[in-house]
């Protein structure tokens, strides 16, 4: 069972754009197996048969971390 809080609507619609609706189901099983971020991202991005497009999803991840990371260093609040 998952036992941390996971961003899984933004995981879903990435993972979606990839495998399409099914992502849904994807990762509800997975987060029943994984509670870690980590590994559900690695696990998710193992649905993806593309070795390109499973780059791309992994690399969208690492994007918004460092965004999220200059927006917090940075004083920046994205929240009104």
């Amino acid at each position: 069972m998952c036992t941390v809080s996971l961003p899984l609507e933004e995981l879903t619609r990435q993972l979606a754009v990839f495998i399409g609706p099914v992502a849904k189901f994807v990762l509800k099983k997975l987060a029943g197996q994984y509670s870690d971020l980590d590994q559900l991202y690695a696990q998710a991005a193992k649905q993806i048969l593309s070795e390109a497009d499973r780059e791309k999803f992994l690399r969208s991840r690492r994007r918004k971390e460092l965004i999220a990371k200059v927006r917090t260093t940075s004083g920046f609040s994205t929240t009104a």
